[in-house]
């Protein structure tokens, strides 16, 4: 039953995280709960608001955890 709520989405194989998203921000949070607001329907604007972070860092995470 677990794995009926599972997300089909993966992280994207062989791509880097660019110093840019990484330069300065400590994200206090993983690809799970990244996926869990996608998964939500939160904007990228609202993630951003609630990990206190960039939308465009957000957009940067989502496009290397393949989290369309």
């Amino acid at each position: 039953m677990d794995n009926m709520f599972r997300s089909t989405s993966r992280p994207v194989q062989g791509r880097q995280i660019s110093d840019q998203v990484t330069r300065g921000a400590t994200t206090s949070f993983g690809p799970r709960s990244l996926e869990t607001f996608v998964d939500l329907g939160v904007s990228n604007r609202q993630i951003a608001k609630y990990f206190h972070t960039s939308e465009t860092q957000i957009v940067s995470l989502r496009r290397h955890y393949g989290l369309a």
